[in-house]
């Protein structure tokens, strides 16, 4: 791979994610605020499993907010390294992140019995882009410690 096609990866895949990363955020906090006005009804309240599961819904708020954040930061470090290669490492660990997320999510996927096809290939573009993306990234990062600067 190029170094120019490195770089154009990194800034496509960077502004893809930081696209990604506000949907996510809305999306996470909807489910949070959604879950917060959930317990705090009377009618939910007064049932044990109602109340239990507006709690998790908004675990799972934070958890998707946080997620957002982490993507947010990834996507922006990956449009930084595109420009400046002094970034590159930073971008190549969370592209290594990125990619056992999707190992991760690609073995969940295996363990459980929901084969639908748009998980299985949602888990192929996952891993795929994952390993594209950590390729580009380790290629800004040689380029800079070789001394080279974009």
């Amino acid at each position: 791979m190029k170094l120019g096609t490195s770089k154009t990866i990194l800034k496509v895949a960077g502004i893809l994610t930081i696209i990604g990363a506000v949907l996510t955020l809305g999306f996470g906090a909807f489910t949070l605020v959604g879950g917060s006005i959930s317990a705090s009804l009377p009618e939910i309240q007064s049932d044990a499993q109602l109340f239990e599961g507006a709690g998790i819904l908004m675990i799972l708020g934070l958890a998707t907010i946080l997620s957002g954040i982490f993507s947010l930061v990834d996507g922006i470090v990956s449009v930084k390294a595109s420009k400046n290669f002094k970034f590159g490492k930073a971008a190549w660990i969370f592209a290594i992140l990125g990619l056992v997320a999707s190992v991760g999510r690609a073995a969940a996927m295996i363990k459980s019995s929901s084969w639908d096809i748009s998980t299985v290939i949602g888990c192929i573009i996952g891993l795929a882009m994952a390993g594209i993306i950590c390729t580009a990234a380790n290629k800004v990062r040689v380029a800079y410690k070789a001394g080279i600067v974009a």
